[in-house]
């Protein structure tokens, strides 16, 4: 989890509207690769919510808890709330799991990446989710 500094100089409320229009985009983007996942994981804690609204709209089965049987032998999409430093997902790296993330902030990030994602914004800004609590 990636805390505010100083570094961060402006602020992205990202509203629930905003979530929605990325899920959508995440659905279509998966939808048009015609690819079929057997499961979908959440990165603990944004991306829990990312998987629950994917995981409706896809009627993909939630993973609650990746282990090497299902990891090594299923289709599985990964996705967070947002690719920060790239440490979370980083982690993910040998698995071949495609990713999903609703905004990314990583310097250098390029849209041919292998993570969709709907957002891309500034190293500078701090995102505010709509679920979190001040």
């Amino acid at each position: 989890m990636v805390e505010k500094t100083k570094k961060h100089i402006k602020t992205l409320n990202f509203t629930y509207k905003d979530f929605i229009k990325s899920i959508n985009y995440i659905v279509k983007k998966i939808k048009e690769s015609g690819k079929k996942y057997d499961y979908i994981y959440g990165i603990p804690r944004g991306g829990l919510i990312v998987a629950l609204y994917l995981s409706h709209r896809l009627n993909i089965p939630i993973l609650t808890q990746p282990d090497e049987e299902i990891v090594f032998e299923n289709n599985l999409l990964i996705v967070d709330d947002i690719q920060d430093t790239n440490k979370t997902l980083s982690e993910y790296e040998n698995f071949r799991w495609d990713k999903a993330v609703l905004i990314s902030k990583m310097k250098g990030f390029k849209r041919d990446s292998k993570v969709i994602t709907k957002r891309i914004v500034s190293d500078n800004i701090w995102v505010k989710f709509f679920w979190e609590v001040d």
